[in-house]
Order: structure tokens, then sequence, then C-alpha cells
């Protein structure tokens, strides 16, 4: 079977390739097919509920040369972004995380960087700040005046927890949340990924149980399913206990039954 990082291989590239979040989804697609496009986005949610996936597909679809619903995949700028987004320039959208960006940088990008004349397809200067509440407070107070009166800018924004932010800059930007699939979509989805990566699924059940042992998080699923490719070419109830097991705190009680929100 293919051995590369499958939660890099199953990242969606399309609308209609992500697990759940079928009504924000379809908000973003109407944006995008209406081009009434806010100045500023934040994405928040549980980590591996599609944030930063979301974000992406915003972008590209926004800058989809061929869009109707969803992206083409095809075109230059598509193309663009699957080959480099997010690692590196694409020359559509810029990413900043937030972790490591100081005042001076923020300080920087706002007086300088903000300014260039937009070079993509909807004529905006589009940038994405990850892991938005690592930043600073005053970070967001040098920002609500751009995300106000800067109609060449898009500021798109990815944080776990809304309430890192102030409400004065809720209030300037549109806020969508991201939210675990159910067992009804993500089994599917396993189901299809293991015949694509040939793993053999001896027991229907141990889906469930791995999506259950995943928190229905698709990239825990895909990070548990990664490690018990490692084991075998077959997917058992066993296995699934087994990296369950690897992958909790041994300071956890293995009785502690699993939260599901």
């Amino acid at each position: 079977m293919n051995t590369s990082d499958l939660r890099m291989k199953y990242r969606p590239q399309k609308f209609s390739e992500v697990i759940g979040n079928k009504s924000t989804v379809q908000i973003l697609r109407e944006i995008a097919t209406k081009h009434r496009i806010p100045n500023g986005m934040l994405f928040h949610g549980h980590p591996g509920t599609g944030k930063s996936s979301l974000a992406y597909l915003f972008v590209k679809a926004l800058n989809c040369l061929d869009f109707e619903q969803d992206v083409c995949g095809n075109c230059q700028n598509c193309l663009l972004m699957e080959k480099y987004f997010p690692s590196g320039p694409c020359g559509i959208v810029e990413i900043h995380d937030c972790t490591i960006i100081n005042e001076t940088y923020l300080e920087d990008l706002i007086k300088h960087h903000f300014t260039i004349f937009p070079r993509t397809k909807i004529g905006r200067n589009i940038h994405v700040f990850d892991e938005f509440q690592r930043a600073k407070p005053s970070f967001q107070e040098k920002l609500l005046t751009p995300l106000q009166t800067d109609p060449d800018l898009l500021l798109i924004f990815c944080l776990i927890d809304l309430t890192r932010v102030e409400e004065a800059f809720r209030q300037r930007v549109t806020i969508l949340k991201t939210i675990r699939p159910g067992l009804d979509e993500i089994i599917p989805w396993l189901s299809r990924i293991c015949f694509l990566e040939g793993i053999t699924v001896k027991e229907l059940r141990a889906l469930k149980h791995l999506a259950i042992a995943a928190e229905l998080l698709p990239r825990e699923c895909l990070s548990y399913l990664q490690k018990i490719s490692y084991l075998s070419d077959t997917l058992t109830v066993d296995l699934v206990k087994q990296v369950s097991k690897d992958n909790r705190s041994i300071h956890e009680d293995a009785s502690t039954p699993i939260l599901i929100e």
C-alpha cells in the first residue's frame, strides 16, 4: 500500500471531499458563487475538525478559474494552490503562523505587505492567520483597522477557542464553526480509504471502533489508520484497541469512556 502520510494524502481538495460541516461548506460555496466576500472570515472549532482545510478550500474556490459549486482542480490557480499551499508562497494567499510572529512582523505586514496591489482573481490580497488563539490581544487591536477600512484585503483567521477573541473583533468578521462529522458520514469515508489503500476490513465494527477511538475527528482517524497500516493490511477491532491504547495518556484510566460532542 501507499505509505505516504494519509493525513496529507486525504486532505480534501474539493468541497465534495469534505467530511461533515455541510452548512459551513454551503455558506462558503454561496460566497464563492455570488462573490459577496467579507473582509474577514474566522473559523473556530475543536482541533482536527477542518478549520485550516476549509480556509484553504475557500481561498481555492475564490480563485478557481472554472468554479461552479466546487473547485475544478485543473485550472492554473487550483494547481498552484495544490502545489504550494501551505508550505510556500503561491501568489494567491499568504499563511502566517501566529505561534511565531511578533509585534514587529505584524506591524511590517500591515504597513507594507497589506498595501501590495492584489494579485488574485478576486482582486483581494489574501492572508490566513493560523493558530490565531496564540496571538496577543494587541494583534487583534492592530488588525481591526485593516478589517474595517481596506477593501482590497481578505483576512482569514483559524483558531480553537472563540473566547480568546475580543467582542469588537468578532463583530468585524464572519464567524463559522467547524464540528465533528457523524458516524454515518465518517464510516463510509473510512471504508473507502481502506479500499483505496488496500486495507481489508475484516470486521465492519472495526470502522466504528476506529471512528469512536479517534473521537470522530477525520485527521485523527487517518492518524490511527496510518499506524494500523504499519502493523497489518487487515483492519480488526483488536488492532484499533491496540493503537488506541498506545495513543492515550499513560495517566489516563483505560476504563474511562471516550466522550463525543
